[in-house]
């Protein structure tokens, strides 16, 4: 009886084999459909709230600028001792004083001419651009023009005027009162109304600040796609591919979002083609 079982016992096994269902061996997905898609939605939608964000400032209507009662006050620097002039000159009650010209009519930056004048320095009352006080003092350079005049050269401080005492000196060891070749030097003050050139100030704040946060969204939006790629490919050790191809789709969209917004500007720019 041994001897027969033995004899059937590897038919017996083969039979239990054939009759014994396989073990299923699951494949994971390439991207889980069962998950929750809140990993592919980070990697969609942030970069795409930031082109959504960039595009929103950039098209914000610009708020025109208003009318600030510019008076211009212009002199001619003919009161001398030597070679050094001196002029005496006060903003008026509720003024500002918004900029100022330093005009050599002999040295114009023309091509050619040796030298030419710069104002610089300027100081504004409350340390602020936009101070209602408005330029409190500035200082006047001599910039040489040996191969071409650039005015982001140091040259020489020849001359400066400030608020508290009214008074213009300038002198840059020549003489600019000629009467036979007309050379002489004038200086403009452009003053506005207080209120309104700060109220006008305001407004160019608001317009610029939209267009730099508008700059500064649609920088963030490639470099968060990046981080958010390559945070994703970290997933892909436990399998989940979810959040790197929403950051790769984000990336993609990204592109035809920069051609968009670059006909964009170019449209508006205004630029002949």
């Amino acid at each position: 009886m041994d001897e027969q079982e033995s004899q059937f016992k590897p038919i017996i096994d083969e039979g239990l084999k054939q009759q014994a269902p396989e073990e299923s061996r699951e494949i994971p997905p390439f991207v889980s459909v069962s998950a929750p898609p809140a990993l592919f939605a980070i990697g969609l939608l942030i970069p795409i709230f930031l082109m959504a964000a960039s595009y929103y400032y950039y098209t914000v209507p610009t708020l025109a600028s208003i009318d600030i009662d510019l008076q211009r006050d212009e002199f001619l620097l003919d009161d001398r001792s030597g070679t050094t002039y001196t002029l005496n000159y006060m903003v008026g009650a509720g003024r500002s004083l918004e900029n100022v010209r330093f005009i050599d009519n002999n040295h114009e930056d023309q091509p050619g001419e040796d030298y030419v004048f710069d104002i610089r320095d300027l100081e504004f009352s409350g340390g602020g651009e936009g101070d209602s006080g408005g330029i409190i003092s500035f200082s006047i350079a001599k910039i040489p023009c040996e191969g071409g005049c650039s005015y982001q050269d140091d040259g020489e401080i020849v001359g400066g005027w400030n608020a508290s005492d009214g008074v213009l000196i300038f002198d840059d060891g020549e003489s600019h009162s000629d009467f036979f070749t007309g050379e002489h030097i004038r200086i403009e003050f452009r003053t506005a109304d207080t209120e309104l050139y700060q109220e006008n100030y305001e407004i160019w704040e608001k317009n610029s600040s939209n267009i730099e946060r508008a700059g500064i969204t649609c920088c963030l939006a490639p470099l968060c796609s990046v981080a958010l790629f390559l945070g994703g490919l970290v997933g892909i050790i436990a399998g989940r591919h979810e959040m790197w191809i929403g950051a790769l789709v984000s990336l993609s969209i990204y592109v035809f979002f920069l051609i968009f917004m670059f006909l964009k500007v170019f449209e508006e720019s205004n630029i002949p083609f």
